[in-house]
């Protein structure tokens, strides 16, 4: 039940709000939706700044954002919401001090923690609307099936290059895993790359399709009966629509949030596990015999054919399907920073036996890729 002071508009807020209410399809009804509304935004990235100001300003009710990470000098590029004066602090503490200063009627949590299992249901059950703006599939797939579980809407977007993702999923009508069925591993912004203001605009349509929903501006007070997904690219943009798959066991209701454990667990964490030996540099790589090495990028075949140290090419993601393991050879991966080889390593211990790991043949390249011109310029 909303309180007392969630049925009505202050004078305060109908002047802050003015702009809003005189929309036909928006109303004062419209605007009490919004501030009886509670939020959460997971990521305040390039994603959730964007996102989490527009919703400020647009008077969502509650807005709880969750980041454990702290603002470092490379974000500012993108995540405009900060300053260099914030670099070092929590991003979620940082984020609510000044959007609280753009709109003192709204209430803003700020939970400086990693989403996972344990609070994903405690943060899900209390709001109505869930905003996804992380950077990986683990915590997309754990935000996807504990909304299922409540039957939460959540709006899905992701950001690389100069293209986007962004769509409003409703467990009724599909779920992440229609669209994508299994756990992949593909770069994000910090190991490929994203034009600043792609995240701002993808993290506004977030915030549209949010307002959208919650305030029901464009379907006369009753919720859309269709999914959609838009795709941006550069200057361009389309849509599909988005359907539950036959395939899909958590929508026939035949797996829950408890069958997909193993899907959250970030490969993070999974790092920390491999032999420190395991991980090399270069001159380490280089003492190896060439003709008892397999050498391996895991980069895009447009890296590789931009500057590469050798070695076969194999993409991370289509890793699963086109490694082949050369009995007594060490099989060494390596990309630009160091990350996906790491990933690599760790997909190639799943998919072999455990001989693999104990016999010490498999090796991840940590160190940077430096192309020719780095390393003349480089001290």
């Amino acid at each position: 039940m909303p309180s007392k002071e969630n049925l009505q508009l202050s004078q305060q807020e109908q002047q802050r709000y003015l702009r809003q209410t005189q929309l036909l399809s928006f109303g004062e009804s419209g605007q009490l939706k919004l501030k009886q509304s509670k939020v959460l935004i997971i990521g305040v990235g390039g994603l959730g700044c964007p996102a989490a100001q527009y919703l400020t300003a647009a008077g969502i009710g509650e807005i709880t954002l969750v980041d454990e990470d702290q603002v470092s000098l490379s974000n500012l590029q993108r995540q405009i919401l900060f300053s260099e004066s914030d670099i070092g602090k929590n991003k979620a503490q940082a984020a609510k001090e000044k959007l609280q200063t753009n709109n003192s009627d709204i209430k803003i949590i700020a939970f400086p923690h990693k989403l996972n299992p344990h609070n994903a249901h405690q943060l899900i059950k209390r709001s109505d609307l869930v905003l996804d703006c992380t950077d990986n599939f683990h915590s997309r797939y754990l935000i996807n099936d504990i909304c299922a579980h409540y039957n939460k809407p959540w709006v899905y977007a992701s950001v690389l290059g100069f293209e986007g993702q962004v769509a409003l999923i409703k467990p009724e009508h599909s779920c992440f895993r229609c669209l994508y069925p299994e756990l992949a591993e593909t770069p994000n912004c910090n190991q490929a790359g994203v034009l600043g203001v792609v995240p701002g605009i993808v993290g506004n349509m977030q915030a549209l399709l949010a307002i959208d929903y919650l305030a029901r501006i464009n379907s006369n007070g009753e919720a859309s009966k269709s999914n959609k997904l838009q795709l941006i690219q550069g200057l361009n943009s389309r849509s599909i629509n988005l359907f539950k798959s036959d395939d899909c066991q958590l929508c026939r209701g035949e797996k829950t949030y408890l069958d997909y454990t193993s899907d959250y667990q970030a490969y993070e964490q999974l790092i920390e596990n491999i032999p420190e030996e395991q991980k090399i540099s270069w001159a380490d790589f280089e003492k190896f015999p060439a003709e008892n090495t397999v050498l391996i990028d895991v980069r895009s075949e447009e890296e590789h054919l931009a500057f590469n140290r050798g070695g076969i090419n194999i993409p991370l993601e289509e890793l699963g399907g086109n490694l082949r393991i050369e009995v007594g050879k060490r099989h060494v991966f390596y990309c630009q920073s160091g990350r996906r080889s790491q990933l690599a390593h760790i997909k190639t211990l799943s998919l072999e036996s455990d001989s693999i790991s104990s016999d010490k043949r498999v090796y991840s390249i940590t160190e940077p890729l430096l192309s020719p011109v780095e390393k003349l310029t480089s001290p």
